[in-house]
């Protein structure tokens, strides 16, 4: 199963209230390095699995398995959150996207399902709404490190506002969560998620003449634009 932009508009998720944060200066990667930083599973109890080793170039990256359920729902499955309420990154993810020039999400994914998968990113107030989908429709393999890059974009054809414009959708980030839409082959599956170096990018223009800080972001294996 394929997502489309109909289905992606029902994904939503749970809330809390916290006050939001600035964005960190721009680009700013979450590498895993050191711990889970304080994302969490799906459930938004526990921390995300944290491994030190065994990530892009053989660092830290965190982890998690889902129970594939049959029927896939049609707006996939959410797997890791990063929220105000948790002293995800230490707020870095959180603020106004837009005067900070987000412009990009990348992040490093891998998985070990039997087929393909899509990867999605979900923003919503501290509150879990209002929010936007932003989806990558580019069918992800397994078991390799992939990067998959979402444009942060009012033109953007994967762009799924949850009934609120563009801007207000990016102009106050309290939650920043990543999901994945797995295809009907693996219902009744145990899918585990790996992610790695999930960044905010700025335009290319600034994100040139910033090269070499953008350079400390370590080589990513496979590219999905």
């Amino acid at each position: 199963m394929k997502i489309t932009r109909v289905c992606a508009a029902m994904i939503v998720a749970g809330a809390m209230t916290a006050d939001v944060i600035a964005v960190e200066p721009l680009p700013f990667t979450e590498m895993f390095d050191t711990d889970a930083s304080n994302w969490r599973d799906v459930g938004g109890v526990n921390d995300a699995t944290w491994f030190a080793t065994g990530g892009v170039d053989d660092s830290g990256y965190i982890s998690t398995t889902l129970n594939v359920p049959d029927p896939v729902p049609p707006f996939g499955v959410l797997a890791f959150r990063a929220q105000n309420d948790f002293g995800s990154s230490n707020g870095a993810f959180e603020g106004n996207w837009l005067t900070a020039g987000v412009s990009q999400v990348s992040l490093d994914v891998r998985h070990n399902g039997a087929e393909p998968i899509q990867m999605y990113i979900r923003v919503a107030g501290a509150n879990g709404e209002p929010g936007a989908v932003v989806l990558n429709f580019a069918p992800v393999s397994a078991g390799a490190w992939t990067t998959v890059t979402f444009d942060i974009s009012p033109s953007n054809p994967g762009l799924i506002p949850e009934g609120v414009p563009f801007e207000t959708a990016f102009s106050n980030v309290g939650r920043f969560q990543i999901g994945a839409v797995p295809g009907s082959g693996l219902v009744n599956t145990s899918l585990t998620l790996d992610i790695d170096n999930v960044t905010l990018l700025p335009a290319p223009g600034v994100l040139f003449a910033l090269a070499p800080v953008a350079l400390m972001r370590r080589r990513r294996r496979n590219v999905n634009a």
